[in-house]
């Protein structure tokens, strides 16, 4: 078993998974930043005018930030994301509009998932690609190895019987 080369490939494959991994965790500590909380608690705070300014993602998706700090499970946190539970809807845009509250709107965030799913067939063809780049090298290692060379050496102690020499031999 060639361990240089294995140790290589291995090296490889374990990159490729890591990075998934590794924007999975970015992205989760991007959310940590702001924490979700209920539609319930977002309509409270709006009705006290606790809430600054809001970006809307995708007309469903708000994060937004306070007036004044609030307790959201035993941490004080200035921001917040919520879901709404209606796509586009005017009466919530009317909402925020009395109450002075700054809007944003922004189209939404691609998933991980999504993106993934995007450049999978260029990680597809990348991947094809490199086979056939090292089939061709192994291919082209092959054909001028004559290592292998099945031919004899022939040395003089080997008899030489020519046709000359049974020709015309009854049998």
């Amino acid at each position: 078993m060639n361990w240089g080369r294995f140790s290589k490939t291995f090296a490889f494959w374990i990159l490729i998974l890591l990075i998934p991994v590794a924007l999975i965790q970015l992205s989760s500590q991007r959310d940590n930043a702001a924490p979700k909380i209920n539609y319930t608690q977002y309509r409270e705070q709006l009705a006290r005018d606790n809430i600054r300014s809001v970006t809307i993602q995708g007309g469903k998706d708000i994060q937004g930030e306070f007036r004044q700090r609030i307790n959201v499970a035993g941490r004080n946190v200035p921001k917040f994301t919520t879901h709404l539970p209606a796509q586009n809807s005017e009466k919530e845009i009317e909402a925020l509009s009395a109450r002075g509250v700054v809007i944003e709107a922004q189209d939404p965030r691609p998933s991980i998932t999504g993106w993934i799913i995007s450049f999978l067939p260029w990680l597809l063809l990348i991947g094809f690609y490199l086979f056939l780049f090292r089939q061709m090298q192994a291919g082209g290692a092959k054909a001028f190895s004559f290592v292998k060379s099945k031919a004899k050496l022939l040395t003089g102690d080997t008899p030489k019987i020519t046709f000359a020499d049974v020709a015309g031999c009854d049998e």
